[in-house]
């Protein structure tokens, strides 16, 4: 999950874009140390699962995913 959790932050998932967007959300790439402190429980596979997918708590703009999605087309 460590791993996913990095590739996630530098695909600019969990934070604004950066553009003059008012009220723009920075959705939610879940941790361990995130469900721990929200649901008081420990991360399980599943979750790893999930977020793997972009299901469970993972939170995305539309925005965001396509910013990832121009970043892999253009080579990074």
């Amino acid at each position: 999950i460590d791993k996913m959790d990095e590739y996630a932050e530098q695909f600019g998932f969990g934070d604004v874009t950066g553009i003059d967007l008012p009220g723009e959300n920075p959705g939610l790439v879940p941790t361990p140390r995130w469900k721990r402190l929200t649901y008081a429980e420990t991360w399980a596979a599943g979750d790893t699962y999930n977020m793997a997918i972009g299901q469970g708590a993972m939170l995305a703009t539309p925005l965001q995913v396509l910013n990832a999605t121009a970043a892999i087309a253009n080579g990074g």
